[in-house]
């Protein structure tokens, strides 16, 4: 009896034993669980038995049953932010998990400056303001914290969750402590931080080895020994626990080893960790690798703004301010901590008003004067200090850097903050850097306190200049000119110089110009135009006048009534006068009268001679120096070049006076020849391997993207294309004005070989082979791009403002200051009275149609400006969504 009553004693015992419930280290009291989201709870029970679980916060009982590995799992439902609560799991014999905070966890990892506990390490390295800290902590009810403690591979890990007082806070990461405290402070919600960090480890050992096994030794470095290992120990059994997001800090031990790789082999670290959580894009936020005098961290520094630039949902936080020369492990924790928590609360949280982004090197330009002027993106209220700003440097070809004076400046015609550089260095720079070297101390913040983060970059050549300060440049209509287009019928009809404004308007949108047509049909140098030059001209105050002139000039000089001395000197004394009134002035030769086009058109001898008009005004120019455009020399090289293979060709009209569409283009395409550097509109290059940016110009690049051969990627450019749907098909004949003056280069290095389909704003632009896309496609060719489109738009506004000033208010103009004077001598039209006016409308048609348009004057002029503040309100760049998907 007694040994029967023994052997069921140790029955008993044996099956209470694997009856217990046991639960992984994690899941434990004083937790905090993910608020809002099905969790899941686990542990190891009786291979024959059923776990039953109820959660304290709806009393709401789950069942689930146990595997044959004697493994449970069940997922069950959490409140919003609240607590405490407990849950009670029981197989026959219950257990319960007591003060339970429902709210946000956030999983911390990486190695030593992670590891770094508030109360700081030994060897002299603090953390400043941990006492202050460490005093608070038993303030924070609301934060629960975990360190996860190891040892050998193959080992459990273990830990627990700990309530934040002086004694625990002293001892929990400090990065960790001051975020958690940072979240619950504005958020008022609990918080979990779960620290997983070892020092001295290199991302390999946190990385999953079939992601590595793509590496080759070299990228991975040549000691391999523990690869894997604390992903295993430490990432993947903790993955079934439901987080808010990632933090990390690591990089360190990784410089010397594999820094351009380093990029590449976090990428698939943070994509694998995300799928062994399985909560989608889970937010990923690290730390920059921190300047440091004898750790070589440039190239890893650049490696971590890619992978910060190019993944989804994933930030860093700069320390390039923070640093110490002689330690690696920075003390100003608190800092980095809130630069975290920032960045969190703005892209996690949603929080408005906080920035969380650092001012990045976006382009680099050079002004008229030589100076280098720095665009940064995240910079849009200004820099500070603003003044003597250190960590710039130049260097010419040989890379040798010195460093320059440097200053924070604000362009209001362009509306933006530039850091601006006062070259008295090098002869001719071609390189420009900030803190870009191993230990800098960043003294550049924006407005937010976010210091600017390091770059390197080229200087670029005249394609990126505003202006590259050569003669052929100097003519290059400025920000807020006034542009007065004087001339007679041809400049009166407003078509060469609509082309013109067009090309201003699409690709310099941050420039503001205002174009007035100050032609007149039938006007002279001589009597005509010296009439009309301060109520017609000079009222609209022109900082800039083009002077197109001789039509009508040599005609009443073949006529008798002009002397050959006429026209040079007419032409000076406007010249002088609208010098006068600081105007700057560009002379344009007259265009051709076409006397050799075969025609029923019989030539008209008085309008022959203007080849010596030309010549007089090209020395004109040279005289006063002042710039030339040519119109009259090569409009006829082209002309008798097409009349030898056909002789009816002619740029003009039937009357061999005015213009036809293609002359038109013709004209404003020498004008812009003459005066404009030939920028591009973009260009864009990206490698499809690496998923990174090799070359952005004029554009800014973001959420790149590059998988399965697909590419996905933003831009938005600094200017739009010339629209495709204005470019006479025939002028393709004499020049390529898209190669030439139109580029809007989109480049895709890496693709596999075959057949590609790229989108922009979900609108299918074309297909394309990968060679096509490795050379560059100018998408300023093709009218359907969205690009295209919001260009084409502004070519209609332009074309209806020119109809309605040359058809209408030029008109007006025409009648008033020429045929009334000529034919009536009526001078000043101003005071005439209108039953004057009237009754010579009795005589002729045109003063008919000069009555009705005068009776609407006001109304065709407020139209007119209207549509010209139409442009500047639509010329804007917009981003832009591209995909490049391979066809199947």
């Amino acid at each position: 009896m007694k040994k029967n009553l023994l052997s069921l004693i140790f029955c008993l015992c044996i099956c209470n034993a694997y009856s217990r419930i046991t639960l992984p280290p994690v899941l434990g009291d004083n937790m905090v669980l993910q608020q809002q989201s099905k969790v899941k709870l686990w542990g190891k029970s009786d291979k024959k038995s059923e776990v039953r679980i109820v959660t304290g916060w709806n009393n709401k009982t789950y069942f689930t049953k146990v595997d044959n590995q004697g493994d449970w799992l069940v997922e069950v439902f959490t409140p919003v932010a609240g607590g405490s609560y407990s849950i009670t799991i029981t197989d026959g014999e219950a257990i319960t998990i007591n003060n339970i905070l429902i709210g946000d966890v956030w999983y911390c990892s990486g190695q030593s400056n992670m590891e770094m506990p508030l109360k700081g390490m030994t060897a002299s390295q603090p953390v400043v303001g941990a006492n202050d800290a460490i005093a608070a902590a038993s303030k924070m009810k609301k934060m629960r914290i975990y360190t996860v403690a190891f040892g050998a591979e193959g080992k459990d890990y273990s830990g627990k969750w700990e309530i934040v007082d002086s004694s625990t806070a002293a001892n929990f990461s400090a990065i960790g402590y001051f975020f958690g405290r940072n979240l619950v402070d504005a958020l008022d919600i609990p918080v979990g931080m779960i620290c997983s960090a070892k020092g001295g480890t290199r991302i390999e050992l946190w990385s999953n080895k079939t992601d590595l096994d793509s590496f080759s030794p070299d990228e991975l470095n040549s000691a391999t020994t523990g690869n894997s290992v604390l992903y295993n120990l430490l990432v993947k059994p903790i993955s079934q626990y439901n987080i808010k997001g990632f933090l990390w800090y690591q990089g360190e031990s990784n410089w010397e080893s594999n820094p351009v790789s380093y990029g590449t082999i976090f990428e698939k670290m943070i994509a694998r960790w995300r799928s062994d959580w399985g909560q989608g894009e889970l937010p990923f936020y690290f730390v920059e690798v921190a300047p440091m005098k004898n750790l070589a961290s440039v190239e890893l520094r650049e490696s971590q703004y890619k992978v910060a630039k190019t993944v989804p949902s994933v930030a860093m936080a700069s320390t390039i301010d923070v640093g110490e020369p002689e330690c690696i492990h920075p003390s100003q924790k608190e800092i980095v901590a809130k630069r975290l928590s920032h960045i969190a609360l703005a892209k996690t949280y949603g929080m408005s008003g906080i920035r969380a982004d650092n001012p990045s090197f976006r382009e680099c330009r050079v002004n008229e004067d030589g100076k280098i002027w720095i665009e940064f993106d995240h910079a849009e209220f200004g820099f500070f200090p603003r003044n003597n700003i250190d960590g710039f440097e130049i260097a010419g070809a040989d890379k040798v850097f010195k460093p320059v004076k440097a200053d924070a400046i604000y362009i209001r015609e362009l509306d933006k903050n530039f850091i601006q550089i006062e070259n008295t260095e090098i002869t001719n720079p071609r390189y420009v850097r900030y803190c870009h070297l191993p230990w800098v101390k960043g003294s550049l913040y924006n407005t937010f306190d976010l210091p600017v983060l390091a770059f390197s970059t080229e200087i670029p050549t005249t394609d990126y200049r505003l202006n590259d300060g050569s003669d052929n440049n100097k003519l290059m209509f400025r920000n807020d000119d006034r542009w007065c287009a004087i001339g007679n019928s041809i400049t009166h009809q407003g078509k060469y110089s609509e082309i013109i404004y067009l090309y201003y308007i699409t690709h310099y949108p941050h420039q503001h110009i205002e174009l007035f047509n100050c032609g007149a049909g039938g006007d002279t140098a001589t009597g005509t135009l010296t009439r009309r030059m301060d109520r017609d001209i000079l009222e609209n105050k022109p900082t800039v006048a083009t002077i197109m002139l001789g039509m009508n000039d040599i005609w009443w000089e073949n006529s008798g009534l002009f002397s050959k001395d006429n026209y040079s000197h007419d032409l000076e004394e406007i010249v002088n006068r609208l010098e006068k009134e600081n105007c700057r002035v560009i002379l344009i030769t007259p265009s051709p009268y076409d006397y050799s086009v075969k025609s029923e058109e019989p030539v008209d001898p008085k309008r022959l001679g203007l080849e010596r008009l030309a010549k007089e005004v090209i020395e004109l120019g040279k005289k006063r120096n002042i710039p030339v455009v040519d119109f009259y020399n090569p409009m006829l090289e082209i002309t008798w070049k097409q009349q030898a293979m056909d002789s009816s060709f002619t740029l003009l009209l039937k009357d061999r006076v005015h213009t036809k569409p293609l002359a038109n283009f013709i004209m404003g395409y020498t004008f812009l020849q003459a005066t404009t550097p030939a920028t591009l509109v973009s260009k864009a290059t990206i490698d499809a391997n690496y998923s990174t940016v090799i070359e952005q110009i004029n554009c800014s690049v973001n959420n790149l993207s590059s998988a399965g051969g697909t590419i996905q990627f933003s831009s938005l450019e600094n200017a739009l294309p010339y629209p495709e749907v204005a470019i006479p098909e025939e002028s393709s004949a004499f020049f390529d004005f898209n190669n030439e003056r139109n580029k809007e280069i989109l480049q895709i290095k890496g693709l596999e070989q075959g057949q590609y389909t790229l989108y922009i704003d979900s609108v299918e632009i074309g297909s394309f082979v990968e060679s096509e896309f490795s050379k560059g496609i100018n998408l300023a060719s093709i009218a359907h791009t969205p690009q295209n489109k919001q260009s084409g738009f502004l070519a209609e506004i332009v074309s209806e403002y020119t109809a309605i000033v040359g058809g209408k208010i030029r008109y007006i103009a025409m009648i008033e200051y020429g045929e009334l004077k000529k034919r009536y001598g009526i001078d000043d039209v101003f005071t005439a009275k209108h039953d004057i006016i009237k009754q010579f409308g009795e005589d002729n048609r045109k003063f008919d149609e000069y009555l009705k348009l005068k009776k609407a004057e006001s109304f065709w002029m407020k139209n007119a400006e209207e549509l010209k503040s139409q442009l500047w309100l639509n010329n804007k760049p917009k981003t832009h969504n591209y995909l490049i998907k391979k066809d199947k």
